[in-house]
């Protein structure tokens, strides 16, 4: 029904991975295929080498590689690829795709026409594809049309606006920043069991140095504050190098992954994830100092006399539990 209407811009795709030869060079490349019917990308834009159009470019029998598989292939326009049990002649070179998806796996793009997709033997009961319809409208008829998707889906089918849905990017961004946070979390305990096997050297090192003062008149309480004073430097120093590194690694991100993002990425400096940054090192620092700053008044003036070292451990409290 939709297809029927003029002002409704309809096409198909059908995703997938596969690997593409040069039969002249005898090298081979997988990438991430995708075929197309006509109106594409109906959304979003794709600037070819050439200037064309993807309609003017991709007849039945061609294809249109990315530059990068064009490069590590060997290829140019006019070349010969094979895809499966077909061959194709490519007539262009992706220069910028907005609608292609994230794929770290992939070292190229490949579009083809949906026609030739039986020819190439790789649609089948099981083959892995992922089919997609993107609709394009006119300006206010996108409730409209929704509507009637949703009520004519089939199960296993899905129908939802492109402002609502989540890109390729999108999804990467997400499971990466998922994964970042698990490895923050898993590095802010190995630092902080790092700063108790360092403070408890300290300490231990430095028993005659606190026997004296407090054979001087430095009672616990003044012995514990100068040593947590001592040990939080050490920390915001730590933290704010931290924090540089980050925004180090923030600068360079954008070149390593030039390939998966758009083309102008922002570079903006979150003060909020600084200040989360500072105090969640400060955190780190104080709670797992404390407990061998705790056993400070273990350590007697007689030290210095008996030479002996007296052990500075954990004994089990409720810091053990913070500890942990």
């Amino acid at each position: 029904m939709l297809r029927a209407e003029p002002a409704i811009t309809v096409v198909d795709l059908v995703d997938f991975s596969s690997i593409i030869a040069n039969p002249n060079t005898n090298s081979s490349l997988f990438v991430a295929v995708r075929a197309v019917t006509p109106g594409y990308p109906a959304r979003g834009t794709v600037t070819l080498d050439s200037g064309r159009s993807v309609d003017e470019a991709l007849s039945q029998g061609s294809a249109i590689v990315d530059s990068s598989a064009a490069a590590r292939l060997n290829l140019s326009v006019g070349s010969v690829i094979t895809l499966g049990e077909s061959t194709f002649t490519v007539t262009d070179s992706i220069v910028f795709e907005s609608m292609a998806p994230v794929d770290l796996f992939s070292n190229g793009r490949v579009l083809v026409r949906v026609d030739d997709l039986p020819e190439t033997g790789l649609v089948g009961e099981r083959s892995r594809l992922e089919y997609l319809t993107v609709i394009a409208t006119p300006r206010g008829e996108e409730t409209r049309v929704l509507e009637m998707l949703q009520a004519s889906l089939a199960p296993r089918e899905d129908a939802e606006l492109a402002v609502d849905a989540a890109s390729g990017a999108q999804r990467f961004l997400t499971n990466t920043l998922f994964f970042i946070r698990i490895i923050s979390l898993f590095t802010l305990l190995l630092a902080g069991l790092a700063m108790t096997s360092a403070v408890r050297a300290i300490l231990r090192r430095r028993q005659d140095t606190i026997g004296v003062a407090k054979a001087l008149g430095m009672t616990d309480g003044e012995v514990l504050r100068h040593y947590l004073l001592f040990i939080a430097i050490l920390g915001a120093v730590g933290t704010v190098l931290g924090i540089i590194l980050g925004l180090i690694v923030q600068q360079a991100l954008p070149a390593l992954f030039a390939d998966l993002l758009p083309r102008e990425v922002p570079q903006i400096i979150s003060l909020v994830a600084i200040g989360k940054g500072i105090i969640y090192g400060l955190l780190v620092t104080v709670l797992f100092s404390a407990i061998p700053l705790l056993q400070l008044k273990s350590i007697r003036p007689n030290v210095i006399l008996r030479r002996e070292a007296v052990p500075i451990r954990a004994t089990k409290s409720l810091l053990s539990l913070i500890h942990i």
